[in-house]
């Protein structure tokens, strides 16, 4: 069994959530892999985007399988933490690196 890496960026709220879901579903259904959710470059996360990952986790536990939230970002790692969710998800605190700033 490996891993698949789905990608969040920018925001995740009420407006962003459906379509997010419908890009991660087939994951959750047609591999047999564990699924890391990269979290670099997401600024941002709403209850909507925290139900996407808990269904995502019991979904997968239900197969066996794991989820590892990755490259969180203090905000969204503080986040998940304060909702009890940061070890479940297993997530990393790898930040991604600052942007180059251009001399």
């Amino acid at each position: 069994m490996g891993e698949r890496r789905f990608f969040l960026r920018g925001e995740i709220d009420i407006e962003t959530a459906p379509e997010v879901r419908q890009r991660l579903e087939p994951l959750l259904v047609a591999s047999g892999d564990d699924i890391v959710i990269d979290c670099c470059g997401l600024s941002f996360i709403d209850s909507s985007g925290v139900a996407i990952l808990t269904g995502a986790l019991l979904a997968l536990q239900s197969q066996g399988r794991r989820l590892r939230v990755t490259n969180a970002d203090r905000t969204v790692e503080q986040t998940l933490e304060l909702l009890g969710l940061a070890e479940p998800l297993h997530v990393n605190d790898r930040p991604c690196p600052p942007p180059e700033v251009a001399t």
